[in-house]
């Protein structure tokens, strides 16, 4: 798979940190952890599954998500306020 670029569908090995613009975390894979999803057939924000689809393995990349793509008018009733920009740190490890 290497240089291959991601396809929807794919199920794909990642690490990520996500916050918001004022710089405050949401979420951040612990060292050592990989996150695994399918790409199109999960609840990860669009815009990062439409930019991980420009990736090959061992790409990183620094994705900045508009509310829109990200958790739009809702935010997620937690950590995310409504209309938020997201800038999300991703490294794709392994497409499977």
């Amino acid at each position: 798979k290497e240089g291959e670029v991601v396809k929807s569908y794919d199920l794909v090995d990642v690490r990520f940190e996500i916050k918001l613009l004022t710089d405050s975390l949401l979420y951040k894979t612990e060292v050592g952890e990989i996150s695994t999803f399918k790409v199109d057939k999960s609840d990860i924000e669009s815009g990062v599954m439409e930019g991980i689809k420009y990736m090959s393995e061992g790409d990183k990349a620094k994705m900045i998500i508009p509310s829109h793509l990200g958790h739009g008018l809702l935010g997620d009733f937690q950590n995310i306020p409504p209309l938020e920009v997201l800038v999300v740190d991703l490294e794709l490890v392994k497409i499977h």
